[in-house]
């Protein structure tokens, strides 16, 4: 089975590289979604928080076990390592402006 994804949108934000969670959810984002899907976001500004599904695309590698920030051994899914198999995160955004 072949999965394939198109982007609708990008995220900007002034982090130029990788950072971990807690450094990220500091800092204000901007989603920028594409014309072709922006009739997608009607009424968004009635909701409180999304939930914003994006590709890695800084990262290559995949890693399956290690360690995590906090010392503890665990699998990529029992964490927030960006180096999984397909890349893909999730994460719950709160709506400032639209």
């Amino acid at each position: 089975m072949k999965i394939e994804l198109e982007p609708i949108g990008e995220i900007q934000n002034d982090k130029k590289h990788s950072c971990n969670p807690d450094e990220i959810k500091k800092v204000q984002s901007k989603i920028i979604v594409n014309e072709k899907y922006r009739v997608g976001s009607t009424g968004i500004e009635n909701c409180e928080n999304i939930d914003v599904v994006f590709y890695m695309h800084k990262n290559n590698e995949v890693i399956l076990e290690g360690t995590n920030r906090w010392g503890d051994y665990c699998g990529v899914f029992a964490s927030r390592w960006p180096s999984r198999p397909n890349h893909i995160g999730i994460t719950r955004c709160k709506i400032i402006a639209v």
